[in-house]
């Protein structure tokens, strides 16, 4: 009997795997890395990595954003649309040139936005969001 478990093969046809899945309430209290689940609350597959479980990334594109500011030479602090939990999470570019996440901060709100000197007059600076999601899609904030 031991031997149908362990080898079990899955044909060629009109055939699925069901993965196991429950709650998040429900989750395994002891579980193997590299485990496989459905998780039913938010409707995902998310794998243990030895530490948590860890949602599967869908392939596509990322949904970007862009918000397009002007450089006034005094302004150091702006407001972002969408939420950028660390510098890692957006590009910026000012006057068409990438600028190094050294020369910005995310502030104590995640639409805060610091640059280290005030962009300078007249220059347009656009803040591109979506380099940690891989939900399909493209905005443009009026």
């Amino acid at each position: 009997m031991g031997y149908f478990i362990k080898n079990r093969k899955v044909g060629r046809g009109p055939q699925g795997v069901t993965i196991p899945g429950s709650s998040l309430s429900d989750r395994p209290a002891e579980t193997k890395i590299g485990s496989l689940r459905y998780n039913t609350d938010d409707n995902d597959y998310e794998y243990y990595n030895g530490t948590e479980y860890v949602k599967l990334s869908v392939q596509g594109e990322s949904f970007i954003t862009v918000d397009p500011f002007t450089g006034d030479g005094v302004t150091v602090q702006y407001t972002l649309t969408v939420d950028a939990l660390s510098e890692s999470q957006i590009m910026i570019f000012m006057g068409g040139v990438y600028q190094p996440p050294s020369s910005y901060a995310i502030g104590i709100t995640p639409t805060e936005l610091n640059f280290s000197v005030a962009p300078p007059l007249n220059t347009p600076v656009h803040v591109v969001h979506g380099l940690a999601s891989t939900t399909t899609g493209f905005v443009i904030p009026a």
